[in-house]
């Protein structure tokens, strides 16, 4: 599955693109948890609170979550 698809899913904003802000898309630190929790079930990864904590766009978690299935 394309990551940033799923990315897009986890975060329930179809339209985003990699260099959007994820403040500026309304998310916020729930919805970040929430998002990588999904993820992680969905891609089999493990993605740290403080990592959670530092993504600033959606290419940021999606950069997370395409390294760690390497």
């Amino acid at each position: 599955m394309d990551v940033l698809k799923a990315v897009q899913e986890a975060l329930e904003v179809s339209d985003a693109k990699a260099t959007d802000r994820l403040d500026e898309l309304g998310i916020d630190s729930i919805g970040r948890t929430e998002a990588c929790m999904n993820l992680e079930d969905k891609f089999k990864v493990t993605i740290s609170d403080d990592e959670t904590n530092r993504f600033e766009t959606v290419g940021d978690l999606v950069a997370c979550v395409e390294a760690r299935m390497k």
